[in-house]
Order: structure tokens, then C-alpha cells, then sequence
């Protein structure tokens, strides 16, 4: 029908696997039957993991093009790991820390003057190219792997710098700055890269760091992840916790 119209037709043709079920007991993944009762319904991944935790666990742990094993107790694992564990809890001890220790405020500080070796810098420079080109393959398990490892790199960082053991110390205060701020510079790098798998949570966590809506709506993640766009003197709210960690029933 195109090329009657004189249209181009498609180079490619994205054709999507099948979602199975793969039992909790055995292992065995098999197919979904409703005489088997082991259908999933999206409204029971919803109630599970809302909607943003219903995206991440799709676009991560099912790979585009290839047939998949659901489990409620595998998005309860990816859920707790990645985004209760990892990226919320991240989240919520950096903001508290910057309110803690900087009266509520992101701290004043020049980020071009991180040393380029920094753990967090370092990893954070040059992730935008890495994650887009995932990205442009629809390899969305591979683009997750790379923002979650500036996720742990901050959190491992967090326990390597012990920055409440630097803040006892007032002649540490320059140092106590840098420690918040990369952290603070990481989050914001890794809402914007996390933004095509949780759009809302994205952007609340931009809003937490009172970012304008200029970048909180910009489409240009290349230029928003540049290191050091981060400007000190900005209001941090703590907020809820982001996921609440999920308990097994």
C-alpha cells in the first residue's frame, strides 16, 4: 500500500516478544493460561508498583524483541533493588544532607573545580554518549545498567567520604561542600537519563532541587548533562520517600 502511494517504506519493523509467566516455585517459565490461573493483570502490576515502577521494570528487565518471564517476585526484586535500595534511598539521603548541613540549601560550589578524576565525576563525564547510543538500539537494559552505576558509585561514594564525620570539623567545610554537591550534580545528571523509563518521578526529584522548569521540560538531555550545571544556593526539599520499599505478602 506505501509504495503504491509513492511513500517510503519502513527500514525496519520493531516486532515484540512474548510476555510468559515464570512460576516462583519451579522456575519453569510458561505461558499464560486461564486454566493454569496464572495470568498477570496490568491493574495487579499497577497496584504492586505504580506506574512508574510498572515502566522501569518493563523497559529494564524485559528485553525489546525477545520473549520474557514475569514473576510478581521478580518486580518486587528489581523494584526493592534498583529503585527502594539504590536510586530512591540515594535520593532521599543526599537532599537530607544538603538540608542538614547547608541550612536547606544546595551548597555554593564550582563544580568545574571537581578534579576530573573524581569517582562521580569521572563516571558521570562522558555517560550521556554511552547511554544514547543504548538508547538509539532500544537497548534499554543496557542504558539502565549505565545510569545505575553513577547511582552506585554515589551511594558507595556516600560511604567513603562519611561526610557526617566531615561535618563535626569546620575546617573541613570546602571539603564537606564538594562531597554534597557531586552528589547532588550526580542525581540531577542521572533524574534527567532516568527520564524516558519515570518521566514524573524524574521530574519531581528536579523539582525537590528547585531546578526551573526550563530544564525540567527540556528535551536536550546532551546539554543537561554536562557536569556542573549545577548552581548552589537552591532551596532542597526532602519530600516522602520516593518507593516506598515493598514487603512480601
Amino acid at each position: 500500500m506505501l509504495m503504491a502511494l509513492g511513500e517510503a517504506v519502513p527500514e525496519h519493523i520493531f516486532a515484540h516478544g512474548f510476555l510468559n509467566v515464570r512460576n516462583s516455585e519451579t522456575g519453569v517459565v510458561e505461558k499464560m493460561s486461564k486454566s493454569r490461573g496464572n495470568a498477570i493483570a496490568p491493574k495487579d502490576v499497577l497496584d504492586l508498583l505504580g506506574v512508574e515502577g510498572y515502566r522501569y521494570y518493563f523497559m529494564t528487565d524485559v528485553t525489546p524483541g525477545e520473549d520474557s518471564g514475569i514473576s510478581f517476585e521478580r518486580m518486587e526484586q528489581v523494584y526493592n533493588a534498583d529503585l527502594a535500595n539504590s536510586w530512591g534511598n540515594l535520593v532521599s539521603r543526599a537532599l537530607n544532607m544538603s538540608d542538614k548541613y547547608f541550612e536547606g540549601v544546595t551548597p555554593t560550589f564550582d563544580g568545574s573545580s571537581v578534579a576530573a578524576d573524581h569517582p562521580l565525576r569521572k563516571l558521570a563525564e562522558g555517560i550521556y554518549d554511552r547511554y544514547a547510543a543504548c538508547m538509539e538500539k532500544m537497548d534499554y537494559v543496557g542504558a539502565k545498567n549505565i545510569i545505575m552505576e553513577l547511582v552506585h558509585a554515589a551511594n558507595h561514594y556516600i560511604e567513603d567520604a562519611a561526610p557526617w564525620t566531615v561535618a563535626k570539623d569546620p575546617e573541613r567545610a570546602t571539603e564537606l561542600a564538594e562531597i554534597i554537591y557531586t552528589l547532588l550534580e550526580s542525581i540531577r545528571i542521572c533524574a534527567h537519563l532516568f527520564m524516558p523509563f519515570m518521566p514524573t518521578t524524574s521530574a519531581e526529584v528536579l523539582r525537590r532541587m528547585s531546578l526551573d522548569e526550563a530544564e525540567i521540560t527540556s528535551t536536550d538531555t546532551r546539554s543537561e548533562c554536562v557536569w556542573g550545571k549545577l548552581q548552589g544556593g537552591l532551596a532542597v526539599s526532602k519530600g516522602d520517600a520516593l518507593f516506598p520499599r515493598l514487603a512480601s505478602k
